[in-house]
């Protein structure tokens, strides 16, 4: 069976929410074999829900019925859309199951849903909710039903079309008199055509981040509706989605919480994104040889995508830093998992290399110093861009995946790889060129750096299973950071402060950065350990004299893996934006974050580990900038704040091991 993730979004309604989770307790999901699902809710209430007593009795009940349960705090409120986003990225589910938090489930409804999108491989199944307050209201004008004959199929659905009119059989108890009608049951279950379904949805996670899945909230004011609606029919437009009948989904009938309506997603932005066309929506999803389902996209200008069984020897590149390379670690995982007995090389820049110590899918690594990578320090030298081409023909490289950031442009690198034979380039951008032989048009900017990689990588036909970062510690290395904190006199839990990066613009002041952290171990008795590559260790020495004999200062004493161990047996990081971040989250390590406002925190905050980010508003962020010209707004803390965080999430995570 596949993984499911339950996420609900909820904002001051715990009564509604006790009554929702005790119809998950009551779910029959657990088949012989299957595992238990798991609940993720996004709370944006003034109070927060496990005040209720309510809730916290529904919570204790699908804990002992062994289902993982996670609470979010998560404010302030930015819309409907952004709390989606918020729970999709920390979806780790196949299928996730997004529940409003004011419904009643029948005790078969999610074993339904989950056989149905199965069966049918579509982008979504939803079980649209029924309003029995108005089941002696019959309307014979709005219960047309459109039953799908044959498989669920791609279908191009737009506010005013006949399609849209659709809606009208989820008013009032419309679905229910249907069904009656039908005499169907769950085990003759039937699958119908939507315009859209609310309530109760279940997706294919993969299918929803591939069309950038709630990632649009940045474009929506903070007050809009029928951000759910918009994200179905983008799945719809590539993959296909249906409802289903018997529905089991009973609403609960109290007033909306979004009482604004004037902004509608699906009136406002498009259903198509740029490049994308209704013949491509339109079109069905290729099917494997093992049945399997590879992501369609849409807005693909070229489509050949290599046949994977002639790939042998495979060239994955990303040039940038330390934690743009870590961040690659789902992706490269997802290739060797569909892949297992392809050679992967990885193409890093000097700075990027290092991370394939702990990245255990790679088999070789290669280094390349790119001129665009480097502008104004690196001139351009015609000869030694012809030896990076003779370099990549020797290679003999089957396919090239060339992984990018946001704006950054894959071609530079697709045209020396053209130049040096290799048949397949695959790449996403927002440029058009002739270099890829696969190109996608560039996901959201706001997307996961994570999600970005792996977007590219099914568009290709690859299936991403576990989308956690996760990095593998070589040998020795856990024990010599045991070592040389057993010689400094730590033997027990301990702070890591990394007060540096690479950008300065992303660096919060070291001195009140060392100033809060000695603060932070007064209050909490932990010592702290200083750390930084080699090059920052005449940056660290006043550092060091600020945290005193609180201080430990390994500032260019370890190499990565002693590093990434030292990160991985700490307490609480103290970080910036920069690699300790991504290697904390790989290792679930509570972290504060001083994340500066020169990109979306959506772009590469962490997914995993319990974290507190730190951040002004500014009107410049997100700038991309390397150097800040503004003194820093956006990181205007005291060391009394940035302790008195760091003491709260210390308290938090305390209460949730208790727990």
């Amino acid at each position: 069976m596949p993984t499911v993730d339950v996420l609900i979004p909820t904002c001051d309604r715990p009564a509604a929410l006790a009554v929702t989770l005790a119809g998950l307790c009551a779910q029959s999901l657990r088949e012989p074999g299957g595992a238990p699902f798991r609940v993720v809710v996004s709370d944006q209430g003034d109070t927060p829900v496990e005040a209720a007593g309510e809730v916290r009795a529904v919570l204790a009940v699908l804990r002992a019925h062994g289902h993982d349960v996670e609470l979010h705090r998560h404010l302030p409120r930015r819309g409907l859309a952004e709390q989606r986003q918020f729970l999709l990225e920390r979806c780790r589910g196949e299928l996730a199951l997004f529940l409003d938090d004011d419904v009643l489930l029948e005790p078969w409804v999610l074993a339904q849903l989950t056989r149905a999108l199965a069966r049918e491989g579509c982008g979504f199944v939803g079980s649209a909710v029924l309003g029995l307050s108005h089941a002696g209201d019959v309307r014979p004008h709005e219960q047309q039903v459109e039953l799908w004959a044959g498989p669920v199929a791609p279908e191009l659905v737009e506010p005013g079309s006949a399609a849209w009119q659709r809606h009208r059989l989820h008013n009032a108890a419309n679905l229910w008199h249907v069904q009656r009608a039908l005499g169907v049951d769950p085990e003759r279950s039937r699958v119908y055509k939507v315009a859209w379904v609310g309530g109760c949805v279940l997706y294919d996670v993969a299918k929803l981040r591939a069309v950038g899945g709630f990632g649009f909230w940045r474009e929506l004011p903070r007050e809009h509706c029928g951000e759910d609606v918009l994200a179905q029919l983008r799945v719809m437009a590539c993959f296909g989605g249906c409802g289903i009948m018997p529905s089991g989904v009973y609403h609960l009938e109290l007033p909306t919480t979004v009482p604004n309506r004037e902004v509608d997603a699906p009136r406002v932005l498009p259903i198509l994104n740029e490049g994308a066309s209704k013949d491509i929506a339109e079109r069905k999803c290729p099917t494997r040889q093992d049945g399997a389902r590879p992501v369609c996209d849409p807005l693909s200008s070229a489509h050949s995508r290599p046949d994977w069984s002639r790939v042998r020897r495979l060239l994955v590149v990303r040039l940038d830093n330390l934690g743009d390379v870590v961040m690659t670690g789902p992706a490269l995982r997802a290739v060797k998992d569909n892949l297992p007995d392809v050679h992967l090389t990885l193409l890093a820049s000097p700075g990027g290399a290092p991370a394939a110590a702990l990245l255990p899918w790679i088999d070789e690594v290669r280094v390349h110093r790119a001129p665009w990578q480097d502008l104004g320090r690196l001139p351009f030298d015609p000869a030694r861009e012809l030896a990076f081409i003779d370099e990549l023909r020797r290679g003999a490289f089957d396919a090239a995946l060339i992984l990018t950031s946001f704006r950054q442009s894959p071609h530079p690198v697709a045209q020396a790889c053209a130049l040096a034979g290799i048949p397949a380039r695959i790449g996403q951008s927002h440029e058009r060129g002739r270099a890829l032989t696969f190109a996608l048009a560039s996901a959201p900017d706001p997307q996961h750096q994570v999600e970005r990689n792996l977007r590219l990588v099914e568009a290709v036909g690859l299936l991403a299973g576990d989308r956690r970062l996760a990095v593998r510690l070589p040998d020795g290395a856990r024990d010599e950071a045991r070592d040389r904190l057993a010689a400094r006199g730590v033997a027990g839990e301990y702070l890591v402060l990394n007060p540096f990066a690479s950008c300065p613009a992303r660096t919060y002041d070291p001195a009140r950065f060392a100033a809060a952290a000695r603060l932070l171990s007064e209050r909490s008795g932990l010592p702290v350990v200083i750390c930084g590559a080699d090059r920052d260790r005449a940056r660290a020495e006043p550092l060091a004299a600020v945290l005193g004999d609180r201080g430990i200062d390994l500032v260019g004493e370890t190499g990565l893996p002693v590093f990434a161990a030292l990160i991985a047996g700490a307490r609480l990081v103290l970080t910036n934006n920069t690699s300790s971040l991504h290697l904390a989250d790989a290792f679930a390590v509570p972290q504060l974050v001083m994340y500066a406002g020169t990109e979306l925190e959506s772009q590469w905050a962490p997914r995993t580990s319990p974290h507190v980010l730190l951040q002004r508003e500014a009107v410049c962020s997100p700038c991309y900038r390397f150097e800040c010209p503004h003194g820093h707004v956006c990181l205007a803390f005291t060391p009394g704040e940035v302790a008195a965080a760091g003491e709260r999430l210390l308290a938090d995570t305390n209460d949730s091991r208790a727990r």
